[in-house]
């Protein structure tokens, strides 16, 4: 998308195939920024040739000689805004991308507004994106839908507001769905709100694959190899929302304010209250290693990380013949310039591994003052006693049945 819908080979940045980089705008509303955000970074995105990138909403200048990639929900509100950037002639070209499927209609008012401002030319491509999702990780992702479980439990939300919720949770799995490029195998309880959006969407999945002119879904419903997509009702599992965790990554969510992979730690210093921000990296090589490990061990393993950083410093350092990594000169030609090689190789992988192991000792020191404040190791104890005892007791009922 961001190449102007071109394939990208991102093996290989030396092969002809390689488009053009051509420099461009990125224009998203809210929901197009959450699902970017928390993917690329500024310089990633300057990687890709785009060099500003603002909010639809925004008060935005003219950039006559530069084409726009639109990211943005198919609404209303959204072709409107568009269309009056046709009016004003903001931008040389538009590509415009949405999250999901556009209706006919408002097809046809964005194409009804290009005429009348004379851009239709201008308009270079119109894709359904199906990007109605917030990936976090690699094998996680979010629908990013705040108090759903209230709404659809609240007797005083409306029929129509439910209505309104299930559709968007259903055009957000559907949009995974195409996504993955494969179709899955649904399984749901019956009598549950979960029923009505498997329901939904499998009827959504149907007519895709009926009117859908491509087979690559035709091949894949027919083999063995098909995930299986559970959706479950919260009501199944009440004991999580009230239970105590003592895994990292979980700790953080519940602990710490964590958003998008933007974790928020409050730290004391000098007896004053400061707030820090980390933007969690989906490539956090300790993140992924610590994902489930108990928060006792992972304060050991920030120990180990941060000995081993300066046993490789050290060994830099000392092949350079300087005291520091700041201290190591690219333009040295002295007799230890044969290690200046391998020490400016290393420099970025070591400022970043500073980087990650900083972060992580800032959210560890605020998970620790958490737990105390809190007392979550005294609750986490006390229920998995509870848990050993109610389990011992069905296991004797059972032997004695």
């Amino acid at each position: 998308m961001l190449n102007l819908n071109v394939p990208v080979n991102n093996t290989d940045l030396t092969q002809p195939t390689q488009p053009e980089l051509i420099w461009k705008v990125l224009i998203y509303d809210k929901k197009g920024q959450s699902i970017i955000s928390p993917l690329l970074k500024v310089n990633q995105l300057r990687e890709n040739g785009i060099t500003v990138h603002m909010s639809l909403f925004s008060d935005r200048q003219p950039i006559p000689d530069v084409p726009a990639i639109y990211f943005v929900e198919p609404t209303a509100q959204n072709i409107a805004k568009i269309s009056e950037d046709f009016q004003k002639h903001l931008y040389d070209s538009y590509s415009i991308n949405f999250l999901s499927s556009v209706s006919r209609l408002l097809l046809e008012d964005l194409a009804t507004a290009s005429i009348n401002a004379g851009v239709h030319n201008q308009i270079k491509q119109i894709y359904d994106q199906y990007l109605n999702f917030i990936c976090l990780e690699d094998r996680l992702f979010s629908l990013n839908l705040e108090k759903t479980y209230f709404n659809l439990n609240n007797p005083a939300t409306s029929e129509t507001a439910i209505e309104g919720l299930i559709s968007q949770i259903v055009d957000s799995l559907y949009s995974t769905i195409i996504t993955m490029d494969t179709i899955p195998i649904i399984r749901c309880a019956k009598g549950t709100a979960a029923e009505i959006i498997a329901q939904k969407l499998d009827n959504k999945l149907r007519d895709y694959l009926l009117n859908n002119r491509s087979s690559k879904f035709n091949n894949n419903i027919n083999s063995f190899n098909r995930p299986v997509l559970v959706i479950l009702d919260r009501n199944i599992d009440m004991t999580s929302l009230v239970s105590h965790t003592w895994t990292y990554v979980p700790l953080i969510h519940d602990v710490l304010n964590m958003k998008l992979n933007r974790v928020v730690v409050e730290t004391e210093e000098n007896g004053q209250k400061s707030k820090k921000t980390f933007d969690h990296d989906i490539s956090d090589y300790f993140w992924k290693k610590n994902l489930s490990s108990p928060f006792p061990k992972v304060a050991e393993d920030v120990d180990i990380e941060i000995n081993k950083y300066k046993k490789d410093v050290e060994e830099v350092t000392q092949q350079c013949g300087v005291n520091s990594l700041d201290e190591v000169d690219p333009n040295d030609f002295s007799s230890n310039a044969k290690h200046l090689k391998s020490a400016i190789t290393a420099l970025p992988e070591l400022t970043e591994r500073k980087r990650t192991i900083d972060m992580h000792m800032y959210i560890a020191t605020g998970l620790l003052n958490a737990i105390k404040e809190r007392k979550i190791d005294e609750f986490f104890s006390l229920e998995e006693t509870i848990v050993k005892l109610v389990s011992h007791e069905i296991y004797l009922s059972n032997t004695q049945n």
